[in-house]
């Protein structure tokens, strides 16, 4: 276990020093890539698409910047099995140290820029202390639950060289089905049982209980059914790695 610690921490460090190596700005770009998107798609759903919610800032920034760090870390890991083989097949290192390494390495990049833009929020919508004291709870769930569903996807990706473009597709169009810049409410009474099968909308929704309290979101039933959701996506993906793994070293 030891050894396996020592390999994660080694190659998340390695990832970011390298992720931004010979950049102008650097780690800042931590910052300015989500505050961009952040300020962009706030002014156009809020001033030109007319859409009104009370402190919709808090409700964007609970939406966006999970869905930000959930995209980037699928489309990331889904071929880092494969594009790894060489270096697996040469050292004994455990696959999962790479996949591990990575989702970290997103994690702090999302922590670093969710908590910078969330400090200067909060200064205009402010969010109950009692409340933003469970907001690692969430974030335990997120990562999880995206360590999981990237380990089947890089796993799967072995085998099935297309789920990569598959997945970029599911991604366009989940961003549209999740609530993330609307609120639930305005999705038909007669759709919105498609909610309860869209997993991305089960993970996003503790954030946006903790950190945007007017949505109304019940914070222990959705915690719970993230919860769940985290544990069964890790119970289904290492049960995949251990029926597949002597063949995803074979076909690597």
């Amino acid at each position: 276990m030891a050894v396996l610690i020592d390999q994660v921490w080694a190659m998340t460090l390695a990832n970011l020093k390298s992720r931004y190596r010979n950049t102008a700005s650097g780690f800042l770009w931590v910052i300015l890539n989500p505050l961009i998107l952040y300020g962009v798609q706030s002014y156009i759903f809020r001033t030109v698409l007319n859409i009104r919610i009370q402190d919709y800032s808090l409700f964007l920034l609970s939406g966006l910047l999970p869905w930000i760090f959930i995209n980037q870390s699928l489309e990331m890991s889904a071929s880092i099995l494969v594009n790894s083989g060489k270096l697996l097949k040469s050292y004994p290192i455990n696959p999962i140290v790479c996949l591990l390494a990575q989702i970290i390495d997103n994690t702090i990049n999302f922590l670093a820029g969710f908590l910078l833009i969330f400090a200067f929020t909060i200064l205009f919508a402010p969010v109950p202390i009692g409340r933003l004291a469970i907001l690692p709870v969430p974030v335990l769930l997120l990562f999880v639950s995206i360590f999981s569903l990237s380990w089947l996807l890089a796993t799967v990706q072995v085998f099935f060289r297309d789920t990569r473009f598959l997945l970029t597709f599911v991604l366009n169009i989940s961003f549209f089905l999740t609530p993330i810049f609307y609120p639930p409410e305005l999705i038909p009474a007669e759709h919105r049982w498609l909610l309860a099968l869209n997993p991305f909308n089960h993970i996003i929704a503790p954030f946006r209980a903790v950190v945007h309290p007017a949505s109304e979101i019940p914070l222990l039933p959705s915690l719970v059914a993230s919860a769940t959701l985290a544990f069964g996506l890790f119970l289904v993906a290492s049960y995949f790695w251990r029926k597949t793994r002597n063949a995803v070293f074979f076909n690597l």
